[in-house]
């Protein structure tokens, strides 16, 4: 079923640039599935946000979360290398992703639909806490839960095929075994290897060795959306790293 998921999501990319003739920013995608029981999900009320939903609050009967990564070209990612502004190229890509991570969510529900399964796109993913400035179920969070990766220094989940990219899911009644969370480090730092390259890349210092000051790195982020016609946008942090394409070995 993994493998029906993720061509399922490579045909729908396909389909939609094909149809609106949009450049395709993205790599091949990666699928996990995360167990969607209220014994798995709480503990994110304590690791990500203390009201983040659960699985069955976004549909009753959910048995897994489909969790998909969709990396960013390495061609992208250069070129948001540069100076302390992210690229034109960047910031166009992060709103087409969002787009079409919309199309690909409705084309996954419709087809798991017509395999008799029930699906629904976590509403929870678009209400954001002003005060706390997070999401009420967080992609990452579930990722890690579907064994897509582990946390690096700045929050940023590292998989098989890195940091650079976005996270989505969709909540579902599929009878799969879930996947579970990794229990090897994948970040450098984690594994007790010197590595300050998120730090370095942080144009405003919101990533320091006391940890991830997420309100210094969203103000950065609305200062790039007046710029950039609305895209809160940055990923320095994302790119010209060791874990940028793929899990680091060394330093």
């Amino acid at each position: 079923m993994r493998e029906t998921i993720r061509k399922w999501i490579e045909e729908c990319i396909r389909e939609e640039t094909a149809r609106t003739g949009a450049p395709n920013h993205w790599g091949h995608p990666l699928v996990g599935f995360a167990d969607a029981s209220d014994e798995a999900f709480l503990p994110l009320r304590q690791a990500a946000h203390p009201n983040h939903r659960l699985a069955s609050e976004e549909l009753p009967g959910a048995t897994v979360a489909v969790s998909w990564f969709l990396p960013f070209t390495r061609a992208l990612a250069e070129g948001n290398r540069a100076g302390e502004l992210p690229s034109r190229d960047w910031s166009d890509a992060y709103g087409e992703t969002n787009v079409m991570a919309r199309r690909v969510n409705e084309y996954l529900v419709r087809r798991l639909g017509e395999m008799g399964v029930r699906a629904a796109v976590p509403q929870g993913a678009d209400r954001i806490d002003p005060e706390r400035v997070m999401s009420l179920w967080s992609q990452r969070h579930v990722a890690w839960l579907a064994g897509l990766g582990t946390f690096g220094r700045n929050n940023l989940l590292i998989g098989e095929q890195g940091s650079c990219g976005r996270y989505y899911s969709v909540v579902t009644t599929l009878q799969v075994p879930p996947d579970r969370s990794l229990t090897r480090e994948n970040c450098l730092f984690r594994r007790g290897i010197p590595c300050r390259a998120r730090l370095d890349r942080c144009p405003v210092q919101a990533l320091t060795d006391g940890g991830f000051d997420r309100f210094a790195c969203h103000r950065v982020t609305e200062r790039n959306a007046a710029r950039y016609g609305g895209h809160d946008v940055c990923g320095k942090c994302a790119v010209g790293l060791p874990c940028s394409f793929g899990v680091p070995e060394q330093g």
